[in-house]
């Protein structure tokens, strides 16, 4: 009986040796896991990729290549964004790579590309890469990037709102939040006819939150209305900003 049951006892001890030796083991595969490292990021080239690594918690770091697509159709009635960023998240626009997406415009409404609410957050670097939101909806967002709550930090690359039909697109469009911006080009088109002076024609349009612009490049590419004058900024007085470079 003895015998027996130091035998039950040996077993049990190899047993948890075998275990403690696999948790370093289960720790490197797990560091090793695609997109939680700078040396890793998840590469995306289609939409439902880039999707799926965005509203991922697990994954930071993601590289986003050439994209030409038109985004999937949504139920009649519905407005959402695109892609809502799910914690941390580390953008890179792949150098001399076009990525843009197209709203559909049959169905519901793409409010934004990009949407970063409370608890998230959202940096873009990138020096020679575009990314590119046509936007088709007449009373939405608009936006490559809507701020709703969010920590956004632009470091370079190309933004640029696109329209698509009679409505117009935004690079940035926050409400609350906070924005900087390092460096990168922001640019916007416009296909309304707008009163002079108003909001729609911009390529960043800051409603309320912080923001803290170092550099970079804002203009409006193209506007339908003669008489609209556009503006590479445009600053509501709920808004906090300080601008220290920039054209």
């Amino acid at each position: 009986m003895k015998h027996k049951l130091s035998k039950q006892i040996l077993s049990m001890l190899l047993a948890l040796v075998m275990v403690i030796g696999m948790i370093p083991a289960m720790e490197i595969t797990a560091m090793a896991a695609p997109g939680s490292n700078s040396m890793d990021p998840v590469i995306c080239d289609t939409f439902a990729e880039f999707k799926a690594a965005m509203e991922d918690p697990d994954i930071i770091y993601v590289s986003l290549h050439a994209v030409d697509e038109v985004l999937p159709l949504l139920e009649e009635g519905r407005r959402v964004a695109a892609i809502t960023v799910a914690g941390q998240k580390d953008l890179y626009l792949a150098n001399d790579s076009v990525a843009t997406f197209v709203a559909n415009a049959n169905g519901g409404v793409y409010d934004s590309l990009l949407q970063v609410g409370a608890g998230s957050s959202l940096s873009i670097d990138g020096n020679r890469g575009w990314l590119e939101f046509e936007a088709v909806g007449t009373a939405a967002h608009n936006a490559v990037i809507y701020n709703e709550g969010g920590d956004v930090s632009i470091y370079g690359g190309y933004l640029k709102g696109q329209y698509n039909t009679a409505t117009y697109g935004r690079a940035i469009w926050q409400d609350s939040g906070t924005l900087t911006i390092q460096d990168g080009d922001f640019e916007s088109t416009d296909g309304t006819f707008n009163k002079v002076g108003s909001k729609e024609t911009c390529a960043v349009y800051l409603a309320g939150g912080e923001a803290n612009i170092y550099g970079g490049k804002f203009h409006v590419e193209e506007t339908k209305d003669p008489e609209a004058k556009p503006y590479g900024l445009y600053i509501e007085e709920e808004a906090e900003v300080e601008i220290r470079s920039g054209i």
